[in-house]
């Protein structure tokens, strides 16, 4: 991923982000009874953000130790442009230690909306309805 795309898809995150506080009724505390944060791993030393596989591995499929499993792990998709899709978690295998559990793969032409929807499912929000596909 060039820094253009990062940049790019950490605005639409940060925008999906901020239409979930606003629907939460602002940040976490008492006020709103909820405890959802969220915040980029940033590496100060490195002056880069963390990577959710670890760096030091020669395979990218190990995790970073430096990183809690509660982790959400953003990709980008060259296949699916303007949509996105996600892991549904927050349930007990996130608790119980599991990596890679909470992923999210997000198009360059997603929009936020459509960013928000996929963290509801990371969040552990099933869909609601469905769509029946005619073919």
């Amino acid at each position: 991923m060039t820094e253009t795309e990062r940049s790019r898809l950490h605005e639409r995150v940060e925008a999906a982000i901020k239409l979930w506080i606003y629907a939460l009724g602002g940040e976490r505390g008492r006020d709103n009874s909820h405890d959802l944060h969220f915040n980029e791993w940033y590496d100060y030393v490195e002056r880069k953000p963390r990577l959710c596989y670890d760096p030091r591995s020669d395979n990218n499929q190990h995790w970073n130790p430096s990183l809690p499993t509660t982790t959400v792990t953003i990709r980008l998709s060259k296949e699916q442009t303007d949509g996105a899709k996600a892991s549904v978690g927050a349930g007990g295998t996130v608790d119980s230690g599991k990596r890679w559990k909470l992923m999210m793969t997000i198009g360059p032409d997603a929009n936020p909306s459509v960013i928000a929807h996929e963290l509801g499912h990371v969040f552990g929000m099933l869909a609601t309805r469905r769509r029946d596909v005619h073919y």
